[in-house]
C-alpha cells in the first residue's frame, strides 16, 4: 500500500463539492460550493462565535516499535473567486483610463462566461517521520499558501470592449502538528491536528465570501505506516479496546484503507451539527 495508491479515493472527497453539481449556470451551488471539511479562518470562527471550526483533530492506534515510519500528507483546496470584467476603452478626453465593469454573465462566441468559485489544491507533506522522533518532539510545520491575482484575456473581436476573467485568492495560513505517545500493548496513539490561523481582515464587516476566501476546504489528510499497523477504531482487538475508546477525533473520522497489514488511514471530513 503506498499513499499514490490511497489517493485517487481521497480525490473522491477533496472534490465532491467542485465536480457534482447543477447543470443549471445560475445555481446557488455554481456559485457557492458546498463541501465537507471546512475550516474557517481562526479570527473569523472566534468573531462568529465559534459556530464555525477553525482546527480539526484525528487520533489513531499504531501498532509497532519506535523505528515504525510515518508519512503524513494533508490536502485541502484553496479557494479561488472568479469574476468576468467588461472592459471598454474610454473615448475623449485624450489619456482617460478606459472603465471596467463585471458582469453577471457573458458569452463571446461559443463560450459562457460567469462569476464563480472554483479552487487549487494544496497539498502539505510531512516527509518520513520515526516514532521515536515524534516521542522525543512532536513536530509542529508552519506553512503558508500565496493569495495573488490572475487575468486571463478572452478574445472578443467585434465586441466593442475587452473582456477578461479575473481569479483572485487570499493568503492562507496554517499548522500541522504530529503527535505520538505510548498506550500499551506495544501501541501508539498518534495524534494530527491542522489549524487556520490566515491573516484576519484589517477592517470590520467582511461578507460571507470573505470568510469563505480566507478558509481551508474540503480539508482531510492521509496517513501511512511502514513496518507498523493502524488500528481501526471501530472493530480493535479486544487488548487495545479501551485505548481505542479513548482517541479524540474532532472534525474527521479515521478510515482504514488497504489489506490490514498494511493499512494506510484517511482522515475524512465528517458532518458536525
Amino acid at each position: 500500500m503506498s499513499l499514490a495508491q490511497v489517493e485517487p479515493i481521497a480525490d473522491a472527497v477533496l472534490f465532491e463539492g467542485y465536480l457534482l453539481y447543477p447543470y443549471r449556470p445560475t445555481a446557488l451551488k455554481n456559485r457557492h460550493r458546498w463541501c465537507f471539511g471546512v475550516l474557517a479562518c481562526r479570527a473569523d470562527a472566534e468573531a462568529a462565535g465559534g459556530r464555525s471550526p477553525w482546527r480539526s483533530r484525528s487520533e489513531s492506534l499504531l501498532v509497532g516499535g519506535e523505528e515504525t515510519e510515518i508519512e503524513v500528507v494533508l490536502r485541502f483546496l484553496h479557494p479561488v473567486r472568479r469574476r468576468v470584467l467588461r472592459r471598454t476603452p474610454a473615448a475623449a478626453p485624450a489619456g482617460r483610463r478606459e472603465t471596467a465593469a463585471e458582469v453577471e454573465s457573458l458569452q463571446v462566441g461559443d463560450r459562457w462566461l460567469e462569476p464563480g468559485e472554483e479552487a487549487a489544491e494544496v497539498r502539505v507533506e510531512s516527509g518520513p517521520l520515526r516514532l521515536r522522533e515524534l516521542l522525543r518532539e512532536p513536530l509542529r510545520r508552519s506553512f503558508a499558501c500565496a493569495g495573488g491575482r490572475e487575468v486571463e484575456e478572452v478574445p472578443s473581436p467585434g465586441a466593442g470592449s475587452e473582456v477578461a476573467l479575473v481569479r483572485e485568492r487570499r493568503e492562507l495560513e496554517g499548522v500541522l502538528e504530529i503527535r505520538a505517545e505510548a498506550v500499551d500493548q506495544g501501541a501508539f496513539r498518534l495524534a494530527i491536528e491542522v489549524s487556520n490561523v490566515s491573516p484576519a481582515p484589517s477592517a470590520a464587516g467582511a461578507d460571507a465570501d470573505d470568510e469563505r476566501a480566507r478558509s481551508f476546504l474540503s480539508t482531510h489528510w492521509l496517513v501511512l505506516a511502514r513496518e507498523g499497523r493502524l488500528v481501526s477504531l471501530l472493530d480493535p482487538p479486544p487488548e487495545l479496546a479501551a485505548a481505542s475508546g479513548s482517541c479524540r477525533n474532532v472534525g474527521v473520522w479515521p478510515v482504514l484503507v488497504g489489506e490490514p497489514d498494511g493499512a494506510a488511514v484517511l482522515c475524512s471530513p465528517i458532518l458536525l451539527e
